[in-house]
Parts: structure tokens; C-alpha cells; sequence
């Protein structure tokens, strides 16, 4: 895992002029298999800025292997470019040359944790909605904002398909018994839903996915 002393050194080399100082540096969870940490920054002007690290862990380790570059691409590409906000990307060390393993750096934002919404009384169906809308608005995103080089499906069909069968491998390869990822591969492959919607749908333009489940105008 990328350490304080190695993040002081990448910035005195991606940002030398600013004279950052780390004043703050641990691990944190969420990251899924990547590793993952929380870093404050006093720069020179007596700024501060916060980001999140997120790196490949050590070879053979982790719950499935990933694609740092394209991760990277994904987030220079959509940035600023949704309706909903993704971390603004800062730097890359494509090599870990600088920060010991491949890792990119990006703003932290302060967000209120959806796990404390659900846990309100009574919130539990507004947590769901928000899960659901969110997801739907990512899944709307043009494919033409994307990296011309990030793989595209070749169609709904084996789009959902691969989704199934990861899903089917997830549930396989993790050590511990994940019930959810049984019973979603399950149910996807049994209710495969049909084709998104074409952009002529307005109301899949300018509605959240929950008005277009509840009325069916999609």
C-alpha cells in the first residue's frame, strides 16, 4: 500500500511549485479489492485539499483483478460530464514508479453516507430510490463521452450475458458466502431485463427511473 513518505515525494514531483506538505494519511475502506486511502494536503498558499488514493494491491490478493488504466480513462472521460457527481481526477502513476504500485489520485468530496439514510425510520424506500437513480443515470451515459479505446459491448444481448456470468463468478471465486450476488446472477439471468430505452423517451431524459417504474411511461 501506498505509504505518507511516497505520496510526499509523487507531489513534490507532479506538483513540486504548490509545496505541498501531507499532513494527513490513512487507509480507508470501500475500495473493494483495490486499496484504498484518505490524504490531506497544506500547500504552500495555506490551502488545504483532501483526496482518495486508490491503488492495486499486491499481485494474487484481492477479490478480482481490475484495470487501473482503464479505470483512469473512465474517470478523465466522464468528469463533469454527468449529472451526478464523480471524483474529479488529479494524478496518475500509470507505472508505480512514484507510489509503489499502479495508483490514481482524485478530490474528495464530502457526501453523506446512503447507509445513513436507510437506517432513518422510514427512509429505507428514499435510500432505494436514490441507489436506483443513480445507477440509472451512469448507465445513461453517452457512449460517445467515453475513451474511444475502453471496450464497448457488442450488443444488449452479450452485455447482459457477461454481466450475468460475472456476477455467477464473483458469487464462485470470494471466499466468504455473499448471498446477494447468488440471488442477483440468479435473478438476472431468469428476468433478463429488455433494451434501454432510445432517447426519444423524454421522460427517461428528464425523469428520475423511479417515475418511470411507478408510471410506466418509459
Amino acid at each position: 500500500m501506498t505509504d505518507e513518505p511516497q505520496l510526499q515525494k509523487f507531489l513534490d514531483h507532479v506538483a513540486g511549485g504548490r509545496g505541498g506538505t501531507v499532513t494527513v494519511f490513512r487507509p480507508i475502506s470501500g475500495g473493494y479489492s483495490r486499496l484504498s486511502a484518505l490524504a490531506t494536503v497544506r500547500w504552500a498558499d495555506g490551502s488545504e485539499e483532501s483526496f482518495v488514493l486508490r491503488s492495486d494491491p499486491p499481485p494474487d490478493t484481492g477479490v478480482f483483478d481490475s484495470d487501473r488504466d482503464c479505470e483512469w480513462r473512465l474517470l478523465e472521460a466522464i468528469s463533469g460530464k454527468l449529472p451526478i457527481h464523480t471524483p474529479t481526477p488529479r494524478w496518475y502513476d500509470a507505472t508505480g514508479q512514484h507510489l509503489g504500485a499502479k495508483c490514481f489520485i482524485v478530490d474528495f468530496f464530502h457526501g453523506r453516507p446512503l447507509s445513513d439514510i436507510a437506517q432513518e425510520p422510514d427512509r429505507l424506500p428514499r435510500a432505494a430510490e436514490i441507489f436506483v437513480d443513480t445507477l440509472a443515470e451512469v448507465h445513461r451515459t453517452p457512449l460517445d463521452v467515453l475513451p474511444a479505446a475502453l471496450e464497448r459491448p457488442a450488443d444488449w444481448e452479450s452485455y447482459i450475458e457477461d454481466l450475468v456470468q460475472l456476477l455467477s463468478r464473483l458469487d464462485r471465486d470470494i471466499a466468504d458466502s455473499n448471498p446477494a450476488l447468488h440471488f442477483v446472477a440468479a435473478q438476472l439471468a431468469a428476468h433478463r431485463p429488455p433494451p434501454v430505452p432510445s432517447p426519444s423517451c423524454t421522460a427517461t431524459r428528464s425523469r428520475p427511473t423511479s417515475w418511470c417504474r411507478t408510471t410506466g411511461r418509459c
